[in-house]
């Protein structure tokens, strides 16, 4: 039997057969993804991806007319990704991150680099299986075996390696800081060094053969050589903007492209080309208010291209760069402060001299007029679709009553810029705004008539619980509660000092937060007294919603959401999918909410209500394991499909969290990334799915803690490796995503999963008599003993029985006895149903026999309780013929014939 290369079990079993659910945060204003893009691949002339800020990587399949963000698990920066073709790709970034796909992005898995916390600035594949990766301090590692192992180059210098490039295998450049340029020739096992004169720092390189290639600086400058580094000379680009040159590619010999900007305030973005091999270059694109960061012409065609940067600004030409198109569509870019829903389809968010709308649920957004274009708008309240208010510079309140088409000013008695509106009714609403304001209308409007507060600090919030009770929060730790309608406000003690940035009441539970060091405080008696939560982090928080008394939601800075669902005593993070910040937050339903941001950033997640977290441990010592994955799994009894509902990282302190997971029955498993770390368990200790505890995640569930077997084995040459085959009868169909365990004196010594094609292999086997384990969820699970005496093994196949049922009771009343029925339909094709009744709680077999009395099927394997119970049996994996059904319950057995046809 051919063998493949070993691959980690989490490879393997995220890149099933199957769907993975994408779940999260999504972006709907601007279209594409606000992130920055740090680099871009297009794989042929329809599929490319791009990477960037908080893990995202984006993807199209239609030349760049639309483009969706995958699911890749981290929130870590990415700097450069490389596809070896439309499925295999990889992605590096910030502290010596690489991940991997195999199924075009649909799944990734992080890999073991050794870098430690290195950042990685490079990644490249030659082929299939040798890749480099370059970074920090003079990093260099490489890989020969498709990114299982990274060994370490030693290149001779600590300067950070920016710029990778690798002519073949074996011939490769990398620069840096102080214009140092390292080079190969033996595939990385040595280095030579050398400087471009000037000094800069080498931010890119590409080589179009083996002497000729091309280093950008930092500074407006980009050298060539032409006796492969061993000389450069370097030209200026650009003597007017003196652009920092992020990325060079070359079409062919003669035809190149810069990506640039201006590095000094990063709001300008620079395209240049040359045809003459770089002795000239010109400008082709200057645009205001971003920055490029990287360009990609696929497969060497000249003529369509695309450029990529600051806050996903995506540009794309088809004429060799004459003109380049704008492909981000944004009804804004300017930052939103608020944003609310009157319903589940219409909802409004404001900013500076901005008011957006969507009616369809967040899908579009549309950018309405705004009467103060010149005006900063913070809050914006509906009481309806049609009428509502946003807040403006100079004592206006603006009103709409037709949707946001026209608005009129309402100037209150007092004069503020208004920072946010509270109705508890369509008429009575309060306005909260600088210089200690709070204003009341009783008539929707039409007049506001100040309040006295004794503050003149500025409010940021304000809420109501009823006609009568309501909290205003604002600078310097004011917090005032009034329990008359606004008649009186009253400051309530409070164990803050700094600024406070939201307040939110859900029965006596309220919570407020604040801009500073991100403090939340609470109260359990209706804002009488306050006790601070500090929710582990210090950056500040700028919104709080309540959906329950013991749900809430905290927004902040730098792309923060925090979650509790202990009423406000713990706090933990949920993936936003953006690194920008994030100003507000508002629930149209408990499942469904919004949040808004930097550069007209507009989130949206349809279940945000559920979330998964645990810690995991070893089970020797109970010491916390640092590393892995913990996926959320469903199997799909009548497919035996395998559906991906979530999965999240194990963090250094054994934490986990798998965030807006639909509500269904799903396996826990811990998976490593390193094969000499611990085997793949089951929630909550076992390697046999059949014995896992399925976890239903309604709401917020905590504590789901996993304890995994760790390996206890060295790195020899020892390997155990077969297939691994569906029923008895070999080598007629394999079984994928198979975990393999070898244990040795009642220790796990290593672990592999069946590929595509069935095969596996064991790593690091020693002399032994071994107890071989296979789990694959759907089937059942297989143990025997193996005795290896040395070398290699092609010749240990397993077999495995899938579970081809589904069983359901039917209630009434107890039976009398046991009784085993006649299927029906019989004949059939491809599917039967099976009864049965046990008159008492009974371990209960019931298998599928051919007509030698092989068994074919396990259609239940389980103790039940006394019932009547309806087995349906899908045969579609067996030929036609005769096969036998038998029923053990006890002492009870009985048999029966089934005719399958096909």
């Amino acid at each position: 039997m051919k063998k493949t290369l070993s691959l980690l079990p989490l490879i393997l079993l995220i890149l099933m057969k199957s769907s993975f659910a994408q779940t999260g945060w999504s972006w709907q204003n601007p279209s594409i993804n606000g992130n920055t893009l740090t680099s871009l691949k297009m794989v042929n002339a329809n599929t490319g991806f791009a990477c960037g800020n908080a893990g995202t990587i984006i993807k199209t399949t239609n030349n760049g007319a639309s483009w969706i963000t995958l699911n890749t698990g981290i929130t870590t920066l990415l700097y450069s990704l490389d596809f070896v073709d439309a499925n295999i790709g990889y992605a590096s970034g910030k502290n010596g991150v690489i991940i991997k796909t195999i199924d075009g992005g649909s799944s990734w898995q992080a890999l073991s680099t050794g870098a430690g916390t290195s950042w990685l600035y490079n990644v490249q594949f030659l082929n299939t299986n040798t890749g480099y990766a370059s970074g920090e301090s003079g990093t260099m590692i490489k890989t020969t075996d498709a990114g299982v192992t990274w060994t370490p180059q030693n290149t001779t210098t600590p300067v950070f390696l920016f710029a990778m490039h690798f002519i073949n295998e074996n011939t490769g450049y990398a620069g840096g800081n102080l214009a140092k340029v390292v080079k190969t020739t033996d595939g990385g096992t040595t280095w030579t060094s050398t400087e471009i004169p000037g000094g800069y720092a080498i931010l890119d390189m590409y080589f179009i053969n083996a002497t000729t290639g091309f280093a950008a600086n930092h500074l407006n400058g980009v050298s060539k050589t032409i006796d492969g580094g061993a000389s450069w000379i370097t030209s200026q680009i650009d003597s007017t903007n003196y652009p920092h040159i992020e990325n060079i590619q070359f079409v062919n010999s003669t035809t190149g492209y810069l990506a640039a900007g201006d590095d000094f305030s990063y709001d300008k973005a620079f395209i240049y080309k040359t045809t003459d091999a770089g002795t000239t270059w010109l400008k082709q694109l200057f645009m205001l208010d971003t920055y490029l960061y990287c360009i990609n012409f696929p497969n060497g065609n000249a003529n369509v291209g695309f450029a990529a940067g600051l806050n996903g600004e995506m540009f794309r030409t088809t004429n060799g760069g004459t003109n380049w198109n704008t492909l981000k569509n944004s009804a804004t870019a300017t930052m939103l402060n608020s944003v609310h829903f009157p319903d589940a389809n219409t909802g409004y968010a404001v900013g500076y001299g901005t008011v957006v709308k969507t009616t369809n649920g967040g899908i579009n957004w549309v950018n309405l007029t705004h009467p103060a274009p010149s005006n900063q708008s913070e809050g914006v309240f509906f009481i309806n679709g049609n009428t509502g208010f946003i807040g403006g510079e100079s004592n206006n309140i603006w009103k709409t009553t037709n949707g946001g088409v026209n608005w009129i000013s309402t100037q209150p008695t007092l004069f503020s810029l208004y920072h946010e509106f509270y109705f508890i009714d369509a008429n009575t609403g309060y306005a909260a705004g600088a210089q200690g304001k709070i204003s009341k209308t009783t008539d929707q409007g039409t007049t506001w008539v100040g309040q006295p507060t004794g503050t003149t600090w500025d409010f940021r919030d304000i809420e109501f619980v009823n006609a009568a009770t309501g909290f205003a929060v604002g600078l310097q730790g004011t917090l005032m509660k009034t329990t008359n309608g606004g008649t009186n406000w009253v400051q309530k003690t409070n164990p803050v000092t700094g600024n406070f940035s939201g307040i939110a009441i859900n029965g006596n539970l309220a919570i407020a937060v604040t801009e500073n060091f991100g403090t939340t405080i609470r109260s359990t008696d209706m804002g009488e007294t306050w006790s601070e939560v500090f929710p582990g982090s210090n950056l500040g928080l700028t919104s709080v919603r309540l959906l329950s008394p013991a749900i809430g939601f905290a927004t902040g800075v730098t792309g923060r959401i925090i979650k509790t669902t202990d009423a406000g005593l713990s706090w933990f993070q949920i993936p936003s999918s953006t690194s920008s910040n994030i100003y507000d937050l508002y629930f149209p339903t408990p499942s469904s909410a919004f949040a808004v941001g930097d550069n007209g950033m507009i989130l949206h997640t349809d279940n945000s209500g559920t979330f998964l977290s645990g810690t995991v441990k070893y089970t020797d010592n109970q010491q916390l394991v640092a590393n892995g994955r913990v996926m959320a799994l469903k199997l799909n009894r009548a497919t035996n499909e395998v559906i991906v509902l979530g999965s999240g990282f194990i963090q250094a302190n054994g934490q986990y969290d798998i965030a807006n997971l639909p509500p269904d029955t799903c396996y826990i498993a811990a998976y490593p990334n390193s094969n000499l770390d611990f085997v793949p368990t089951y929630y909550p200790s076992t390697i046999d799915w059949e014995n896992a505890i399925t976890v239903v995640p309604n709401g917020s569930v905590n504590n789901i803690n996993i304890n995994v077997f760790r390996i206890n084995n060295g790195a020899t040459t020892g390997l155990i490796a077969g297939g691994v085959f569906r029923s008895v009868v070999a080598d007629t169909s394999v079984v994928d995503y198979a975990v393999v365990y070898a244990k040795l004196g009642g220790v796990f010594k290593s672990f592999s999963s069946s590929i595509s094609n069935g095969d596996y292999d064991m790593k690091n086997i020693i002399n032994g008599t071994y107890e071989i384990h296979a789990s694959r969820l759907g089937y059942q699970n297989r143990t025997f003993q193996y005795v290896y005496n040395g070398g290699t093994s092609d010749s240990l196949n397993i077999l495995m029985l899938p579970f081809v049922s589904a069983i359901s009771n039917n209630g009434g009343a107890v039976p009398m006895g046991f009784e085993l029925k006649q299927n029906y339909p019989n004949p059939f094709n491809p599917a039967t149903k099976i009864s049965y009744s046990i008159p008492k709680g009974s371990l209960v077999k019931l298998n599928i026999y051919d007509i030698t009395g092989r068994l074919m099927a396990v259609l239940q394997n389980s103790f039940q309780n006394a019932g009547n119970y309806n087995m349906d049996f899908n045969a579609s994996a067996l030929s036609s013929g005769v096969y036998f059904y038998t029923l053990e319950a006890g002492e009870f057995r009985d048999t029966k014939k089934l005719m399958l046809l096909k």
